[in-house]
């Protein structure tokens, strides 16, 4: 027998945006372009200003069309969508409102053969060039996964020494290996800018506490020779178990990894096939999947209509945040399956069925507002019910309703804890963006008076900022009530410092140097800001406040929120 064992090392693997071949970026870049000039074909222009529906102008006819093809990343298709609309479409759209004239129409007919003759190779060059750019290797990796402490051990069995596995009808079978495969933890990054959220996966410990040593996924695969006597092919039987799983999803990383792994090669259909009449799918004989406990919470971000119209009533789950939804998925069991395609779309047809019968109503009760009514609703029950487990267990009552009491009060004060930090942190990203609104129109009229160069210097900063990822109001938390009134207290003292700064020093400045010129319409333009600024500390002073709150009422809530937010 050989035998092989690895044991405890890691692995971490570094997803990264866009194409690293210039020949991928081209073809991907022409595909694009070809996808966008076919729905802004000119005939569909002017038959949907005649009345007349076009075949390609419904959305559900041209669901591909919409989406483009999997290999082509998001900014690339924001860049096609805002470069492939050329002006004479526009023009052509307009010179219709003076058509009676022959000067309008001469205009019209010239831009019919503009876009006839001119447009596919002037716009096809200029938007292919800027496409490419966009479409290379991103500077920083946008999902990291990272599979820790793996072992593996792996039996093979000589053909005069192998052990017989009992069969049904007393037919014995052959062992030809054995392969044992543990992981004690996999988790999976969240590195993309747009989301806020850090652990895309890890292993749910919120509320199941986990043995010491204990591997996160435990693999064995046998493979065995059913009639040793009579034939020589090998079939595998697997057994799978899954410790629970926490996912923490955003839309943006969730679309980064599916377009990601269903990328094809364009060159994939133009290199002759390979004969492959000698390698076959292996044939799995029996699979087991212990069951599986999911925790998820799910921030959609953008609803696809063309999508849904066309049929995909998944997309409907865009329209529904998650905050700690929970399903199982049950044991399953499937014999017969050849080829790994095969075994996972049998799992799907196992576990599909189950979810629609059984879990919904805890996938529902996740729906982010119905979450705080199903946790204050539960403490209620407690209230009720505690006191009658308690009287039939040993008959003490007043026991009963303290330990009711005690939960009722818990899940009310953490919901209505929970609830006001939300809303105060949803007012201080308001006041931020008006407090930003404000700021960039004097940025700007500092730039024009400044020159172009401080134009120039602002665009390359704006390009910088791209690779930094933004940050949660709910990172980094205060460990207890002490903590949040300090940095309360910080936040406060800050933004009314800044506000002080804004209304006496920047008028200051302006008269320094422009004199008497302008001082007025700086005090005026900064009042606005002054105001803002003591508001957002206030806002912000609550949600810390009020976080050290929670933290002191449930200390592992502070590792959740650390984990979950960036």
């Amino acid at each position: 027998m050989m035998s092989l064992k690895i044991k405890n090392f890691d692995v971490t693997w570094r997803i990264y945006d866009g194409f690293d071949w210039e020949n991928t970026r081209k073809v991907a870049a022409e595909r694009k372009l070809s996808t966008k000039r076919s729905k802004l074909n000119f005939s569909d222009v002017i038959s949907q200003k005649n009345g007349s529906v076009s075949s390609n102008s419904n959305p559900a006819n041209n669901i591909d069309s919409y989406f483009g093809t999997p290999s082509e990343f998001e900014y690339a298709s924001n860049m096609a969508e805002s470069l492939d609309d050329p002006p004479s479409k526009n023009i052509i759209e307009n010179s219709d409102a003076d058509s009676e004239g022959e000067e309008s129409e001469y205009k019209r007919r010239r831009n019919e053969d503009w876009w006839e003759r001119g447009s596919n190779e002037s716009i096809s060059t200029a938007t292919t060039t800027t496409l490419k750019s966009k479409m290379r290797r991103s500077k920083t990796h946008k999902i990291e996964i990272r599979v820790v402490s793996i072992s593996i051990d792996f039996d093979v069995y000589p053909a005069q020494n192998r052990p017989d596995l009992q069969q049904t009808n007393s037919i014995k079978a052959e062992l030809a290996f054995r392969m044992s495969l543990s992981v004690r933890d996999i988790e999976i990054i969240d590195n993309v800018r747009s989301s806020k959220w850090r652990m895309f996966l890890s292993y749910l410990s919120d509320e199941i506490p986990r043995e010491t040593n204990s591997d996160m996924i435990q693999i064995e695969i046998l493979s065995v020779r059913p009639s040793p006597e009579t034939s020589s092919d090998e079939e595998l039987r697997l057994k799978v178990k899954v410790l629970p799983l926490r996912f923490h999803i955003d839309q943006d990383a969730l679309v980064c990894l599916i377009r990601f792994f269903s990328f094809e090669d364009p060159q994939k259909g133009l290199m002759p096939e390979k004969d492959n009449t000698d390698s076959k799918e292996p044939f799995i004989q029996f699979c087991q999947v212990y069951p599986i406990t999911v925790k998820i919470d799910y921030k959609p971000k953008r609803v696809d209509y063309a999508n849904l119209q066309g049929g995909n009533f998944v997309e409907i789950m865009n329209f529904f945040p998650l905050d700690g939804a929970e399903m199982t998925l049950r044991d399953v069991k499937l014999t017969g399956q050849q080829g790994w395609n095969r075994l996972i779309e049998g799992l799907i047809r196992e576990w599909l069925p189950h979810i629609r019968d059984t879990q919904v109503p805890r996938v529902v009760s996740g729906v982010s507002g119905v979450k705080s009514v199903v946790n204050v609703s539960s403490g209620i029950a407690d209230l009720i019910l505690l006191p009658i487990e308690q009287y039939r267990k040993d008959g003490r009552v007043i026991r009963g309703i303290q330990r009711g009491a005690k939960s009722f009060a818990k899940a009310a004060t953490m919901e209505t804890l929970r609830m006001g930090t939300r809303l105060a942190v949803g007012t201080q990203v308001l006041l931020e963006h008006a407090d930003e609104l404000l700021s960039n129109e004097s940025t700007t009229t500092n730039l024009y008076d400044a020159g172009s160069s401080s134009i120039r210097n602002s665009f390359d900063s704006n390009e910088d900022d791209e690779e930094r990822p933004s940050l949660s109001k709910f990172s980094d938390p205060p460990r207890d009530v002490k903590e949040g009134i300090g940095l309360a207290y910080q936040s406060l003292s800050r933004n009314v410092g800044q506000a002080a700064r804004t209304i006496l020093a920047i008028p200051m400045e302006v008269y320094e140097r422009n004199g008497n010129q302008g001082t007025a319409r700086a005090v005026i333009r900064a009042v606005p800001i002054a105001v803002l600024k003591p508001m957002i500390g206030a806002s912000e002073a609550v949600s810390k406040t009020l976080l050290g709150i929670q933290n002191t009422i449930d200390p592992s809530r502070r590792r959740y929120m650390e984990d979950k937010y960036k």
